[in-house]
């Protein structure tokens, strides 16, 4: 029994190790008014401004502004990075706003 325990234990913590080496690069941080996006490759910024009363405001910019804006490892990867952003603030509770 103490056997299928430690083995079970040794599956479950390799799984988990592996899941997590897996996941992207990019950590996410939430500062004064800024979203910050960082990798190996670089960082980003997003803006994002409270608003009284209501839910904080974060800005992303439109497909054709990110490709001109951004750098070149983020260019083409709008999508993914966005979406882990979102997953990583969704306790902040913004309303995303894309503007041009």
């Amino acid at each position: 029994m103490t056997r299928r325990i430690i083995l079970s234990l040794l599956v479950i913590s390799s799984l988990w190790w592996t899941c997590r080496e897996n996941r992207t690069a990019g950590k996410v941080e939430v500062n004064w008014r800024v979203i910050r996006y960082t990798e190996p490759a670089g960082v980003i910024e997003l803006g994002w401004e409270p608003i009284t009363g209501e839910q904080p405001v974060a800005y992303v910019p439109s497909d054709r502004r990110w490709r001109a804006e951004m750098p070149d490892w983020a260019c083409d990867r709008r999508d993914e990075i966005v979406a882990e952003i979102k997953g990583e603030t969704k306790h902040m509770n913004f309303r995303w706003q894309e503007y041009d």
